[in-house]
């Protein structure tokens, strides 16, 4: 379990999935980041990586990594 690039991500298919899984994010302006992929628009098939409870999203993910397990 590593470090992939972005683009081996599999996102959600369903609109607003709060339940989706949380990862880790990298973003070279943010650093590493817990985070929510959800499907926003599925017209335009529009993602935000959100970290956030009000809905703040990071833009410039480049790597993601499943969360290790919980103690």
């Amino acid at each position: 379990m590593g470090w992939e690039p972005i683009r081996t991500y599999v996102k959600p298919k369903k609109l607003y999935d709060f339940d989706f899984q949380k990862i880790l994010v990298f973003s070279p302006s943010m650093g590493i980041l817990i985070v929510q992929c959800r499907l926003e628009d599925e017209d335009e098939m529009l993602y935000k990586f959100r970290f956030d409870r009000d809905g703040l999203s990071v833009e410039d993910v480049t790597h993601w990594m499943q969360l290790p397990p919980p103690p």
